[in-house]
């Protein structure tokens, strides 16, 4: 498993996504499926996109909780402790941060496994 870490400040912290991070999203976002989280996510990146200086602010405000939700699913005992305005900084100074965090979160999103191919009669 490769490790994505993001720095807030000069400390940097490693994320971890998955059903635990899905979770602490879906409660920062008064939300209650996957697909409705992966629709804000996919909302949320669609918002950056050919967006080079003026980012709105409430996509800014969804990206801190995607970095929170990953650092705070990483390291249980940080719940809560990080400056959200301090994260959304770290965001603004160095957007490059940003690919890597979205990368892992978009592999760690569960994927439908492919139905298996019928096997034809007679053989």
């Amino acid at each position: 498993m490769k490790k994505t870490v993001f720095k807030v400040g000069k400390k940097p912290y490693q994320l971890k996504y998955g059903f635990g991070a899905i979770r602490l999203l879906t409660a920062s976002w008064g939300l209650k499926t996957m697909a409705q989280v992966g629709g804000k996510i996919n909302e949320v990146v669609k918002s950056l996109q050919g967006s080079d200086s003026d980012i709105d602010i409430e996509a800014i405000g969804s990206l801190v909780d995607i970095v929170l939700a990953g650092i705070y699913n990483q390291d249980k005992e940080l719940t809560g402790s990080l400056d959200p305005d301090a994260v959304a900084t770290s965001l603004l100074e160095d957007p490059a941060q940003l690919v890597p965090v979205l990368q892992l979160l978009a592999e760690s999103m569960p994927q439908p496994k492919a139905a298996p191919s019928p096997k034809k009669p007679g053989k």
